[in-house]
């Protein structure tokens, strides 16, 4: 049981915040287009994580099936 009435209110709090420090929905600030090199990889990795979460969800299950082969015996 989750009472929804508490984060309806949040819910509430957060458009009324947004209503006054966005008024025409459009920001008052401009944000910086380039990012630094160090977080590059990062941004790659983050475009395409449903990819990558695919991909090493077999190899995980691989790597336990051949460096621990009775751990996980329905696997073969």
């Amino acid at each position: 049981y989750v009472p929804l009435l508490p984060w309806f209110g949040l819910v509430l709090i957060g458009m009324s915040c947004g209503y006054l420090f966005y008024p025409g929905g459009e920001r008052g600030f401009s944000l910086r287009a380039a990012e630094p090199v160090v977080a590059r990889p990062f941004s790659v990795l983050g475009r395409h994580s449903l990819l990558i979460y695919f991909l090493h969800q077999p190899l995980i299950i691989l790597l336990i099936a051949v460096l621990a082969p009775g751990v996980m015996p329905g696997v073969w």
